[in-house]
């Protein structure tokens, strides 16, 4: 559709088409805002990072340290009186501010001015970076000015072999994301008023190549979706997309893009008219988003993109491979995890910029892995094996036991079992208590900057914890935790979908959503930041519905409460178990469904 030109299209600088031509693009626009999501607030870091950079590294060094962007104005002062740490310098034709058009590649009178930023920070003491995020093909554009910093980093590993043999000591720094950005979270409420089935960024790419237009005619009935957020297309040139009339959404901006890639079951991408290098960017950041990627063709060997996307090297897997994600929503979610994991954990922001600290020789706070204390509430000392195992079980290496004992005096028994470890201790409460009162006990006596309820009759995962802790480091949420999805029965492997339709998932509820009282979230996966522990009320003396009881409650602190996806959780139902305040094992299975898969088919 044609838009009138507003601020998002107008994207800041010089090279910015006029409103006569945005007018004439066939735009498009989400009809979810992202807008509603709070933005993380929390700094990775105490660094101060002056900074020429492009839009893409302004979104992802913001988080990572308080980030002084120069211009021709304020570049003095920042690097004489702004104390930075680093000056970091991107390779970019245009700078997020809208300044220094080409000057990098000495073709304008700019270039003068950048080599006396460079002098005077050289002059202050300021290690100079620069970080060539650009593809091989720009080697020339780049190489003359990467030649006058202390420190060249590159993100294509052609490039960094090409400078080096120019004489310019390089190292490699890979793509990256900003999990405070590009993340699964979205925005309450509005699940279905957006769904992709198959989405493909990359109009242009149809319009160029033939056979790949002949390729998505046959994809055309499997929901897919097109959008283009690199290229602006006029709308006539868009008729060109014969028999793509009802598949064709438009172009997109940065938000549209991502607001496309959060919603969509998978993500399609081919051969593109893009660089390497900025598919792999484009790659990473989709992944981040637990999207599933399928790519069609091979991929060259040793490229970034290899275990993060499927791929469909012929015209007869490509089918295939969309309907074995299609046919099986946990293998979906299961294969978006993994790949979401994976880009969490090795390339984010805080990774890189960690990497280029290192070599530079200067302190980075980052804390990689804050620390989470697992509470567990037992009734017998027989339980401390199954509890100790729990707690090792868990692949997070910065952790604690806390032990809530419920029951006769038994601390010598228990502490004999502990065996003087230092990553568990041991809260005797007396038998009358609920668990309620000993859940406030136990976040009280946390040393963790997060805390994690866990219950000792479920299974989890061995990764629950740590990905949770991913999913907390993208956000600013206090309290976090997974709706009630997948259940097991005592003497039982198959696991059965119990899915609440008033239950979303992967999404921040906002308070009046939780003062309602429908929002279920299982007791059993509860989690929430120490420093928000007086806030959140476990009731002492209510016998049941004590999951609801705090949901009522969080709803009146105005506290931000993140539903997770189910992975890595099924609960475990019992039927001996006395002190059952739920509903009962054949209640239960007359409302949930049987799937055909394992118990271990959940965890990832």
């Amino acid at each position: 559709m044609n838009a009138e030109p507003t601020a998002e299209h107008r994207l800041l600088g010089r090279s910015t088409p006029p409103d006569e031509v945005i007018r004439r693009i066939h735009w498009w626009t989400p009809p979810v805002s992202l807008h509603k999501l709070k933005a993380k607030k929390r700094l990775n870091s105490s660094l101060r990072i002056a900074a020429i950079v492009g839009n893409r590294l302004w979104n992802g060094l913001r988080y990572e340290g308080t980030l002084l962007l120069l211009t021709p104005q304020t570049w003095r002062a920042v690097l004489t009186y702004g104390r930075p740490d680093l000056l970091l310098v991107e390779s970019c034709w245009e700078t997020a501010t809208g300044h220094w058009y080409l000057g990098q590649t000495g073709r304008t009178g700019e270039y003068s001015e950048l080599r006396e930023i460079l002098a005077l920070a050289g002059a202050k003491g300021i290690p100079r970076v620069f970080w060539h995020t650009q593809d091989h093909g720009y080697h020339t554009q780049y190489r003359e000015f990467a030649r006058h910093f202390d420190f060249v980093f590159c993100a294509d590993d052609r490039e960094a072999q090409a400078l080096c043999e120019a004489g310019v000591d390089t190292d490699l720094l890979l793509p990256a994301v900003q999990p405070a950005i590009f993340n699964p979270l979205r925005p309450y409420g509005f699940d279905d008023s957006l769904a992709i089935g198959l989405l493909l960024d990359g109009i242009v790419d149809l319009l160029r190549d033939a056979a790949a237009f002949e390729v998505l005619r046959r994809l055309r009935s499997e929901g897919l979706k097109l959008i283009d957020s690199h290229s602006l297309i006029f709308t006539k040139k868009m008729r060109d997309l014969e028999g793509f009339e009802s598949n064709l959404l438009g172009c997109v901006t940065a938000q549209g893009r991502l607001t496309a890639m959060k919603y969509a079951h998978i993500v399609l991408t081919l051969e593109s008219h893009l660089t390497l290098t900025e598919q792999r960017w484009r790659a990473l950041e989709t992944a981040a988003c637990r999207t599933p990627i399928i790519h069609y063709g091979r991929l060259p060997e040793g490229d970034l993109r290899k275990g993060l996307v499927i791929e469909a090297a012929s015209e007869d897997s490509l089918p295939a491979a969309i309907a074995a994600l299609r046919e099986n929503e946990l293998h979906r979610k299961r294969t978006g995890h993994l790949a979401w994991r994976q880009v969490c954990l090795n390339h984010s922001f805080a990774r890189r910029v960690n990497s280029i600290c290192r070599k530079v020789g200067i302190a980075h706070d980052w804390v990689e892995h804050p620390r989470a204390s697992i509470i567990v509430p037992i009734s017998t000392t027989g339980r401390l094996p199954d509890c100790l195992s729990l707690f090792d079980r868990q692949d997070y290496p910065n952790k604690e036991l806390v032990i809530l004992f419920k029951g006769g005096p038994a601390a010598s028994e228990i502490a004999s079992y502990i065996n003087a470890r230092k990553d568990i201790r041991a809260l005797h409460l007396p038998r009358d208590e609920n668990t309620g009162a000993g859940m406030r006990a136990g976040i009280s006596a946390a040393h963790g900057e997060y805390w994690f309820k866990m219950d000792i009759d479920d299974r989890y995962g061995d990764r629950y914890v740590s990905d949770m802790m991913l999913h907390l480091s993208a956000c600013d949420a206090d309290v976090v935790g997974k709706p009630p999805r997948y259940y097991t029965f005592a003497g039982e492997r198959l696991i059965y979908d119990g899915a609440p339709a008033n239950t979303p998932e992967l999404c921040v509820l906002p308070p009046e959503e939780l003062g309602r009282g429908t929002i279920c979230l299982d007791g059993n996966s509860l989690a929430g930041k120490k420093a928000v522990g007086p806030y959140v009320r476990f009731a002492d003396t209510l016998h049941a519905a004590g999951d609801t009881a705090l949901a009522l409650h969080l709803g009146r602190n105005d506290l931000e409460v993140l539903v997770l996806d189910p992975l890595n959780l099924v609960t475990v139902r019992r039927p001996d178990r006395e002190d059952h305040t739920l509903v009962s094992e054949t209640g239960l299975k007359s409302r949930v469904q049987p799937l055909e898969n394992l118990v271990e088919g959940v965890f990832v």
